[in-house]
């Protein structure tokens, strides 16, 4: 995998151009560090099962025009909603306080988060203030018909205290071999709600690379929901960060893959503070040679009392071709916590299978039955219709197909 030419200073002096000194200051450090930092390899544990050999960034360039990012929320004069990159010129101060804060870190360590982050073009602002509820979800959709391009957004959501919000974002592709690269950064203030939706179904010759990242105050809740099925390397990396007592989040995602589609799901949950909860929950199908990564650490400081953890990975195989590998992890320095971590994976069990085709069903319709109740329960917590029906529509066609 080579660099590529496209991603040069005079490239993201174009970019910037017309941009406030203090975002393209922060572009500049950004590319920097993209520079100085090697690629990935499969000495690193969270990419210890992911071949990058198909991915070669001399293969992409940026975008000649911004791509149709679509918006939509029913309006309420005191949330800012906006494209991130004129939100940098309309409330600057406001965004200058929040952008890239939570996400150094990824930045920090990871070629692809640094490309992301000096790069943009797309991506979201959304800043809900005091005592604000917004009923109807914050949506941002784009569904791209491109080839050989870097397709890099970035999304900033900002709750202040007792305010709360839904955001739900859903992406896909049609054709083309594209680079996606997304980030987000939740900063959530004393007493607020997020709930966040993630859709995700590029074509299975793209490449994606997710970075969430939140960030939570006291009495503060985030709750995380995706659905993970495209590229031929999808990744998504989750990132939470308990900085207020009786912080609460739960993640539950759900992942699909075929042929020879390899996804990898991160997540890192850092308690920081007494009593504090997390919940993570991740479910997957593959079958062909499709393969998966699971890793989930949850990490637990002397100074995080009372927290309560647990995280699970559970995959089934349609194939025997299929692989899946999970290593879920707790670093524990408090003995006074509650910790626990599952998985599992296998083929479907065969029991299940003669029992319902000795009720009429062929092969494939059991084993529809069986993946849909294996991803139900997730399915359930999904609030945005639109996202529950995709996902059933995506899963029953990759059952079926």
């Amino acid at each position: 995998m080579t660099q590529n030419l496209a991603f040069t200073e005079q490239t993201l002096a174009k970019v910037a151009e017309k941009e406030s000194d203090f975002l393209a200051s922060l572009r500049k450090n950004n590319f920097s560090t993209f520079e100085k930092l090697p690629l990935p390899n499969q000495k690193e544990e969270e990419w210890r099962y992911t071949d990058l050999t198909p991915l070669k960034l001399s293969e992409f360039s940026l975008p000649e025009k911004k791509h149709g990012f679509n918006f939509s929320w029913q309006s309420n004069k005191e949330v800012i909603f906006m494209p991130l990159a004129l939100a940098a010129r309309e409330h600057e101060d406001l965004v200058e306080k929040h952008l890239f804060k939570t996400h150094s870190p990824f930045i920090l360590s990871d070629k692809f988060a640094a490309l992301q982050s000096a790069f943009w073009q797309e991506g979201v602002f959304v800043y809900v203030p005091k005592n604000v509820v917004v009923e109807d979800p914050v949506s941002l959709t784009a569904f791209v018909v491109d080839d050989g391009k870097l397709i890099a957004y970035h999304n900033l959501i900002v709750l202040e205290e007792n305010s709360s919000a839904k955001f739900y974002e859903d992406m896909g592709s049609e054709k083309g071999k594209n680079l996606f690269i997304e980030g987000s950064e939740v900063v959530l203030s004393k007493d607020s709600k997020l709930d966040y939706y993630s859709f995700q179904n590029y074509n299975p010759e793209s490449f994606s690379f997710s970075f969430k990242r939140g960030n939570l105050a006291k009495d503060s809740t985030l709750n995380w929901n995706f659905a993970l099925f495209g590229g031929r390397i999808g990744k998504a990396k989750v990132d939470t960060v308990f900085n207020g007592e009786n912080s609460r989040s739960e993640l539950q995602g759900i992942y699909f893959g075929q042929k020879e589609q390899h996804l990898a799901i991160i997540t890192n949950s850092y308690h920081n503070v007494p009593r504090t909860t997390n919940r993570i929950v991740t479910k997957g199908v593959l079958k062909d040679k499709a393969s998966s990564f699971s890793r989930g650490l949850a990490r637990i400081e002397k100074s995080a009392p009372k927290t309560d953890s647990y995280l699970a990975d559970h995959v089934i195989h349609l194939s025997g071709e299929a692989q899946s590998n999970s290593i879920p992890s707790l670093e524990i320095i408090n003995n006074d916590v509650k910790a626990a971590h599952a998985a599992s994976s296998g083929e479907v069990n065969e029991d299940q299978l003669f029992y319902l085709m000795s009720r009429g069903l062929n092969r494939n319709e059991a084993e529809m039955l069986i993946v849909e109740g294996f991803f139900e329960p997730i399915l359930q917590k999904i609030k945005i219709g639109q996202m529950q029906a995709k996902s059933r529509w995506v899963v029953e066609k990759r059952v079926r197909g």
